[in-house]
């Protein structure tokens, strides 16, 4: 059935994000990285893909991510 096949590949297409989208996070946090480095860490090749994909995710672009976490320390 193609429908279910879709879904399983969303599933797994979802969860590789969630992934990379976490890493992504923790090396915002715990790195002073640039947000081309930790973009092609993450398999972006982008700089502006990656942070429309995070945006997306958490709401926040990497930079603004970057100065909430530092604005909480």
């Amino acid at each position: 059935c193609p429908s279910k096949a879709k879904r399983i590949c969303e599933v797994r297409w979802n969860y590789a994000n969630n992934l990379r989208m976490n890493q992504a996070a923790r090396l915002l946090r715990d790195t002073d990285c640039n947000i081309h480095e930790i973009a092609a860490n993450v398999g972006y090749q982008s700089p502006a893909a990656f942070t429309n994909m995070f945006k997306n995710w958490c709401g926040l672009t990497p930079g603004q991510f970057r100065a909430q976490i530092a604005a909480e320390a």
